[in-house]
């Protein structure tokens, strides 16, 4: 089992696109695939469970946000994260037949309350109970994956808000890899080195809290270059500078694969609850890409085990 949290600080790169696509491009290939949404925009969860359609819809208290509330509220009973487990039923339909399984943890839209509420249990005058409420809190989800419910998938992929605060930390730590999909535009690309430098931090700062913490070390997977503007099967020049430009500058390696811009599929994704990567082949050169990408994802992560 592999944890991959995906992330940008600029927010609109595609970043929820690209987990419910190799996610489910994975579930296809016959993995068993866990998504959970810590995006309080839940687009991930809306994505494969919208609301227009009863089948699929979630109530509140199936999402994340009430684990975490027990959490914030130092509750005595806990619900196990694995309570919280549903299966997107269009998405089900697809995968079943060539063996794999894809389920959600969903997120909810007040989830930003729940980082401001985390963010004051922090704080404590004394230096050690400090300490130990960072450990704590930074480790909500990492211990909460080593339920053995969780040892059934192949891979748990985390679609991490546009930021740097306490839940992203927190998915940070639960992390083996950190994939960043970005658009190829000096905005989307600007703080791929900040984000680089403040996990490096994180690392440190969690590692040295205590002789006894389990320690993390996740490692960056790669850039993908998302919502490409293609002119004659080629990157328009501005892009193609910029990403030139974002491989040449940053310690992190660059996906070859790159996805176009295709607003029709992902709507008509988004509608139907299916992400584009299980659609057939005459659905366009983006599905193409997709898997391309799934395959590639699947390349890199299988040379690191």
């Amino acid at each position: 089992m592999r944890v991959v949290s995906f992330m940008n600080y600029k927010g609109g790169v595609g970043k929820t696109t690209v987990t419910a696509n190799i996610g489910a491009g994975l579930a296809a290939r016959g993995h068993r695939v866990l998504l959970i949404d810590l995006d309080p925009q839940a687009n991930l969860t809306t994505s494969l469970l919208p609301y227009v359609d009863e089948e699929s819809s979630i109530s509140q208290d199936q999402t994340i946000k009430g684990w975490f509330e027990a959490h914030v509220a130092g509750a005595t009973e806990i619900p196990s994260l694995a309570s919280l487990l549903t299966t997107p039923p269009h998405t089900a339909t697809k995968v079943a037949p060539c063996g794999g399984t894809l389920q959600l943890v969903a997120s909810h839209l007040s989830l930003l309350e729940i980082d401001m509420q985390l963010a004051s249990t922090l704080f404590a005058e004394d230096p050690r109970k400090g300490r130990r409420n960072q450990l704590k809190v930074h480790r909500i989800l990492a211990d909460a994956l080593e339920d053995e419910e969780f040892a059934k998938f192949d891979f748990i992929f985390i679609d991490c808000a546009p930021d740097f605060g306490i839940v992203t930390r927190i998915a940070m730590v639960a992390s083996d890899f950190i994939v960043v999909p970005a658009k190829a535009d000096h905005l989307s690309t600007i703080g791929i080195d900040y984000l680089v430098r403040s996990l490096r931090r994180l690392v440190v700062e969690h590692n040295g809290l205590s002789p006894a913490v389990s320690q993390v070390s996740p490692e960056f997977l790669g850039v993908i270059f998302n919502m490409v503007q293609v002119y004659g099967k080629q990157p328009v020049a501005s892009q193609q500078n910029v990403m030139k430009i974002t491989s040449e500058n940053i310690d992190i390696p660059i996906f070859d694969t790159r996805l176009r811009y295709g607003s029709r599929a992902a709507i008509a994704s988004a509608r139907s609850g299916v992400p584009a990567v299980l659609g057939s082949a005459e659905d366009g050169e983006l599905v193409a890409e997709l898997n391309a990408l799934t395959d590639e994802f699947a390349r890199r992560i299988a040379r690191r085990r």
